[in-house]
């Protein structure tokens, strides 16, 4: 986006000279700029007191791909030209709604913002006031100037020539995400116990998440979540799911393609090849587990990848291979099964403890699983480097994995978002 400089000796207005060019010309971007401006507006038609020497400009640009919202417009606007002043006043600088900018509580800026139609089209048009090198005197509004502030001679041409270019980058950036966030990818992970659906634009910024118990999965509760994630699924480009349990994904599977028409895809009907080596049963290999060797590996790291989920699994990828891994009995499910199965044992809340023998039922339970769980995931990671002979970085994730990470012997990452992190990648084999 560039504007184009149409600069004037004396007008009435800047920003009545710049609706008329909107409506006389076909241009799209550009920048009014006067030495001298006779009957400046300020906000509610109030007189802008315009003295030589200060600057006067007004911008107008097209609206499409903007967030019509004059409010937050405004507000976009103000941070803009604040980000002017601050190269040169590098104190606070205070935005007063609607539309003035304050420093020491006196007025050095002032914003007006028009909207015009044209045609099919809107066009903003804003006018911007700084007091450069004097500044009005106004009853009961205190008023100041740049140049008293910095005590500095101050190139009016330089500050129209930046004020220009932090637009330009500015508004691209804000236009650019309109765009980006206009078309969308929804990503899921359907796991035993739950599902967790992601909405992701096309910069693979996780926009928003949502979670519902897999087994309740039903037309009725993905209608209730689905419209949390997107007002317009019309919007969604591409859905994609990792999963461990067929029967869930066949309902979301069916769900989708009657709301969309487009294909949903589970992650083993795609061609992984192009991003991980798998050296397993391919049939057999857990839809989640490939997704998070495939979100970690970049071809010269060696991982063990530990996930505190429904089971408790150990997955090892060296450089670009999954090498295929462990699974073990989950802390919950175990926690759950004991308390069913013995009478005498409560359900109990699993929490981090320091003493090894327990002075009751429930601490018993609590050292058991909590210390039992430590020395199995100690003595596994240990075995895993004693069989490959190669060191290993350790990632976990999953519910529990606050619980464990700072009593584990190896040195931990936590990642929690590793399997969308993967979707993110797998996601891209869409065409």
């Amino acid at each position: 986006m560039k504007f184009r400089i149409l600069r004037f000796k004396k007008l009435k207005s800047t920003n009545d000279t710049a609706i008329r060019m909107v409506k006389s010309s076909n241009l799209k971007y550009g920048m009014i700029i006067a030495d001298s401006q006779s009957n400046g507006r300020g906000q509610y038609g109030r007189k802008w007191i315009s003295l030589k020497g200060n600057l006067f400009v007004s911008f107008f640009y097209n609206l499409e791909n903007m967030d019509l919202n004059l409010t937050k417009i405004t507000k976009l606007n103000c941070i803009l030209v604040k980000k002017l002043i601050s190269k040169y006043y590098k104190k606070r600088i205070v935005y007063k709604k609607p539309n003035d900018l304050l420093i020491k509580g006196k007025k050095i800026c002032g914003i007006l913002q028009e909207i015009i139609n044209k045609q099919n089209q809107k066009f903003l048009i804003l006018g911007i006031g700084i007091n450069l090198i004097k500044n009005p005197i106004i009853s009961n509004y205190p008023t100041i100037n740049l140049n008293d502030l910095i005590n500095k001679k101050i190139s009016k041409r330089n500050i129209e020539i930046e004020l220009k270019k932090i637009f330009e980058k500015n508004l691209k950036i804000y236009k650019h995400e309109k765009k980006i966030n206009s078309y969308m990818y929804i990503l899921g992970d359907i796991g035993n116990s739950d599902t967790k659906v992601f909405l992701v634009n096309k910069k693979d910024r996780i926009l928003k998440r949502t979670s519902l118990i897999s087994k309740n999965i039903n037309n009725k509760n993905l209608d209730k979540k689905i419209k949390f994630l997107i007002k317009d699924i019309k919007k969604v480009e591409k859905i994609l799911f990792c999963s461990v349990v067929p029967k869930s994904f066949n309902l979301i599977k069916r769900y989708f393609h009657k709301k969309t028409k487009i294909r949903c895809y589970e992650i083993k009907n795609l061609n992984l090849s192009s991003l991980i080596k798998i050296k397993v049963n391919y049939d057999q290999a857990g839809s989640d587990r490939l997704a998070n060797a495939i979100s970690l590996q970049n071809g010269k790291d060696n991982f063990i990848i530990l996930d505190f989920g429904t089971a408790t699994t150990f997955d090892v990828v060296e450089k670009k291979y999954y090498r295929g891994g462990i699974i073990a009995p989950g802390v919950k499910i175990s926690l759950d099964t004991l308390s069913d199965k013995a009478s005498l044992i409560p359900q109990i809340n699993l929490k981090k403890i320091r003493n090894i023998v327990g002075n009751n039922t429930i601490s018993a339970v609590r050292s058991g699983f909590f210390w039992g769980y430590i020395g199995l995931i100690d003595n596994i990671i240990n075995l895993i480097k004693k069989e490959t002979r190669k060191s290993f970085k350790l990632v976990i994730t999953g519910g529990y994995s606050d619980l464990f990470r700072k009593s584990l012997r190896t040195r931990v990452i936590q990642n929690k978002d590793i399997t969308i992190k993967g979707l993110i990648k797998i996601a891209k084999l869409i065409k």
